[in-house]
Order: structure tokens, then C-alpha cells, then sequence
């Protein structure tokens, strides 16, 4: 492939950020940017790339309005259009599962003029200046990124999975075919060698190998059947999955001692927090830390967009709530105040 034309958007101290997005999702990309705003250095530089192909030219313009007078933060859109051109996408991009969802791993494919790159969620977060992570040192491994307590979590108990009704212990041997279940990290934040990501992994083989396969959790599924060995595991702190459902929680809590003593010390100095689950913050201010989130998206022009579109979604309040706390409660009322020192609210103790 040739290379791309999409290059460093400053000289020196350039720090990469891609973040895949839709139409759709170009709100909620506002607030990460907005704590990405919130927490970078003036030392550094910071390349953010969004990964589209539909953004309306509006969203772009608020987006890239909000780093004005930032002279150390560049917003810029990269449509893979040619790109994909070049081999057969098909069967890649669902419904509930977008192709912008393989942006992630093909991002050091897309763009090679970058050396090394940090890819990153829009249910995110971001409470640490992310030059931190940039400078880590990954040990002559391909990528970075944080090992996953939920899915560490189904493995100990082999939990059955609704929607294809296999256990995880039986998808882990026969899908992933990774020799270490403890190995499998998450996709939402990843630190990329991309040199040595491009050496090990043919963007060719990365499609072909997702339409081949049943992964369930698709391109993150596909970085840890592919590279496992070829990783270097993060702290914690660097992307905390919050647990905003029961089936979480029930997660977290199964997961190996020492993966959930690492976990309670990256709560107590988060560095960016992962709501991977449903319900998004957007949806339910009241999942754990959601509040936090909220205090972000105040301060985005999306902030209206952002309040209509919750309104819209009152019935799955609703939900969130029955299962939560096992009642009904108006949507407009405060959530029930429940003894957490007995366990009540659900969550870990």
C-alpha cells in the first residue's frame, strides 16, 4: 500500500490520538475531547485524528471550533475511503456493530506516517494528560493496553453468553484459541508500535480474519487472538471499565483477586474511565461515575444535542432502573436512596 499523505500535524512533541466515530456518535466524541482539552500538557502536542466516513459537515465544524486558541491541539477527519477501496469489506459492518469499529485496528495501516499511536474510545473519558502514556515504554511489544476484568470475569465462572449461547471458556479455546485467558485485554485504549504492529499483522489478514471468524467483540476480540504474546499490559488506571449492568458487576466480581485489587487502586487515581458497557452516561447519568461525564458534556456545544437525544431514550431509563434497584421509578425523580453498606445499589463493595 502506499503511504498515506495524512501526516504529523506538528513538527515536534506530536502526539497521535485516533478515535473512530460516526454521525451519530459525534456528540459524545465532543466530550472526550473536551477532557482531553482538559487535561493536556502545554509541553507536548496533540494530533487528534477522527477516523469517519458520514460526520455532517456541521459536527466537524462544531468539533473542530471547540480547540480554538488551542494552539497545541489539532482536530483533523481522515475518511478511509480509498482505503477500503483496496479489498472486500463485506460482511464487516452491522447494524449494531459499524465497520468504523475495524478503524481501530487498521489505524496504524491507514496512517503510516506515524510512528506511534494512541487509539481511543468515544465512551470515554480522559482524567490524565495522555503524553504520560504516550512515552511508555512497551518493551519491544506491538501495543499496549489494559488487561479486560469483565471478560477475566466470565472465564473464572464460564459464563454463558445470550447471544450466541457458548461459554466463555469454550469461545476463549475454539474462537481465540489464546493459550493465556488471562491475556486478553481491552480494545478501547491502546498504545500502538505501529512499526512493529505493521511487521506483525498484514492489513489484508486483520479483514480476512474478521470475516473468517465469529468474534463477539470484534476488532478487540481479533487484537488478542492475533497478537497474544505481542502485548504489553498497561496500568489499570489507563482504562477502568465501569461496571454500569448487572451482568458487569457480576463480572468484576468473579475476576481473579489480584486483577481486582489492581482495579480498586486505578478508581482511587483514574486516568481515563471506560463505560464499555450499557448504559451509557448519556443515557443514564446515574451509572458510576457519571456524574464526572456530565461535567465534561456541560462544557461542549453539544450539550443541547446531547439532552434531547436522552429524553428520547426515557424507556430505557426505565429499564436501567428495574433492574437495578427491582422497582419502577419515575424518570424525573431522583433513584431511590438505597443502604449501599448492605449491598443494595448492586454494586461491588
Amino acid at each position: 500500500m502506499e503511504k498515506s499523505e495524512f501526516c504529523p500535524a506538528f513538527a515536534a512533541n506530536n502526539i497521535p490520538i485516533a478515535l473512530a466515530c460516526s454521525n451519530c456518535y459525534a456528540p459524545y466524541a465532543g466530550v472526550l475531547l473536551r477532557s482531553l482539552m482538559d487535561t493536556a500538557g502545554s509541553g507536548w502536542n496533540y494530533d487528534v485524528v477522527i477516523l469517519e466516513r458520514e460526520i455532517s459537515g456541521e459536527n466537524k465544524r462544531i468539533l473542530t471550533g471547540m480547540t480554538a486558541g488551542r494552539a497545541n491541539i489539532s482536530v483533523r477527519f481522515y475518511n478511509p475511503r480509498d482505503f477500503l477501496a483496496q479489498v472486500d469489506v463485506a460482511g464487516l459492518g452491522t447494524e449494531q456493530f459499524p465497520l468504523e469499529l475495524y478503524f481501530r485496528v487498521l489505524a496504524p495501516h491507514m496512517l503510516r506516517c506515524y510512528e506511534r499511536l494512541i487509539t481511543i474510545d468515544v465512551d470515554m473519558l480522559v482524567k490524565r494528560d495522555l503524553a504520560e502514556l504516550f512515552q511508555t515504554d512497551l518493551g519491544g511489544a506491538c501495543v499496549g493496553a489494559v488487561p479486560d476484568i469483565f471478560w477475566q470475569g466470565f472465564y473464572q465462572t464460564d459464563y454463558v453468553f445470550a447471544g450466541n449461547k457458548m461459554s466463555a471458556r469454550t469461545y476463549f479455546k475454539e474462537i481465540l484459541n489464546m493459550k493465556d485467558p488471562m491475556n486478553y485485554v481491552s480494545g478501547g485504549l491502546v498504545l500502538y508500535d505501529c512499526v512493529k504492529y505493521r511487521q506483525a499483522l498484514d492489513w489484508k489478514s486483520i479483514i480476512s480474519t474478521a470475516q473468517a471468524k465469529r468474534y463477539m467483540w470484534l476488532d478487540q476480540c481479533e487484537l488478542n487472538a492475533l497478537l497474544e504474546g505481542k502485548i504489553t499490559f498497561l496500568d489499570s488506571a489507563w482504562n477502568i471499565e465501569l461496571a454500569a449492568n448487572p451482568r458487569s458487576q457480576y463480572a468484576v466480581d468473579a475476576a481473579p483477586e489480584e486483577t481486582r485489587r489492581a482495579y480498586d487502586r486505578a478508581l482511587a487515581s483514574p486516568a481515563v474511565l471506560h463505560w464499555a458497557g450499557k448504559p451509557k452516561p448519556w443515557v443514564c447519568p446515574d451509572v458510576p461515575y457519571g456524574g464526572e461525564w456530565w461535567c465534561a458534556a456541560m462544557q461542549t456545544p453539544f450539550v443541547g444535542h446531547i439532552l434531547a437525544r436522552m429524553f428520547d431514550e426515557l424507556q430505557t431509563r426505565r429499564e436501567y432502573y428495574r433492574g437495578k434497584y427491582g422497582q419502577e421509578v419515575a424518570v424525573w425523580e431522583p433513584a431511590p436512596q438505597v443502604n449501599r453498606s448492605l449491598g443494595g445499589s448492586g454494586e461491588r463493595k
